[in-house]
């Protein structure tokens, strides 16, 4: 938490298993960068206010923080970070009454958002005249959410780093919309016993993706249904093991 800061540099450090935010400029903080920061596990405690980075403050906040002015948290820059998985809120909230930002060439996971008090995007922007740009992404989804995650990722390559589906594929593939994917991670999970036999799919496309040179994972959960209870719950963390093999790089 900073109030009041000004040109501080925020450098290099992992912010992790916390109850709330895992940074937040407050109190008219401005001019700061926030650089090469890892943010994990946020909201613990309190899953409403689990944001990664969080800018300024709420209107309903201005009476208690600044006297009932807007918390003027200008020229602050975000960058070259990586912002998830396990955030509760919004990977960054950027509060109204901010103004002139830089959001640039970050990752952020949002896989184990909670949804609580609204909080359902990566970024949520209320301030004014922000640079967000170079950004990437990862998406994942379960069943005809995986289908669609392959294929959102396929219309807008420039903003994902990979597509994880449990299970998935991409439906009708043509040979653009697998190319323009072929840059990204792959990881595609099925159950030994999935009752739409969506395993023929699923490996032919890992199969043809990988002879592009794309890091594709084709794995068959043993013994499991359509749904897949072995990356449910306490067991969603195997899912972040691919997000963890992107840093590695994603084609040869």
């Amino acid at each position: 938490m900073t109030d009041g800061a000004l040109y501080d540099l925020i450098d290099s450090v992992s912010v992790y298993h916390i109850g709330e935010e895992g940074i937040h400029l407050r109190r008219f903080s401005s001019h700061n960068t926030i650089q090469r920061v890892v943010i994990t596990q946020t909201g613990l405690k309190t899953p409403d206010y689990g944001e990664g980075i969080y800018i300024g403050s709420a209107k309903n906040n201005w009476n208690k923080y600044t006297g009932g002015r807007p918390d003027y948290c200008d020229s602050n820059s975000v960058l070259n970070s990586h912002i998830g998985p396990a955030i509760a809120a919004e990977c960054i909230d950027i509060k109204e009454g901010t103004t002139g930002g830089i959001i640039r060439n970050n990752y952020f996971d949002a896989t184990g958002i909670t949804g609580a008090n609204s909080a359902d995007s990566w970024i949520d922007v209320k301030g004014n005249d922000y640079r967000i740009q170079d950004n990437k992404f990862h998406i994942a989804g379960p069943s005809n959410g995986g289908i669609a995650a392959f294929h959102v990722a396929a219309l807008n390559p420039q903003y994902f780093l990979s597509v994880t589906a449990f299970p998935g594929y991409m439906w009708e593939p043509s040979a653009a919309k697998l190319q323009a994917i072929s840059k990204m991670c792959v990881f595609m999970y099925v159950g030994e016993n999935d009752e739409y036999m969506w395993h023929a799919e699923m490996k032919k496309e890992a199969e043809t993706l990988r002879s592009k040179g794309t890091v594709a994972r084709y794995t068959v959960e043993e013994g499991q249904p359509h749904r897949l209870d072995t990356l449910a719950g306490a067991n969603a963390g195997r899912l972040f093991d691919g997000f963890e093999e992107t840093k590695k790089g994603c084609s040869k």
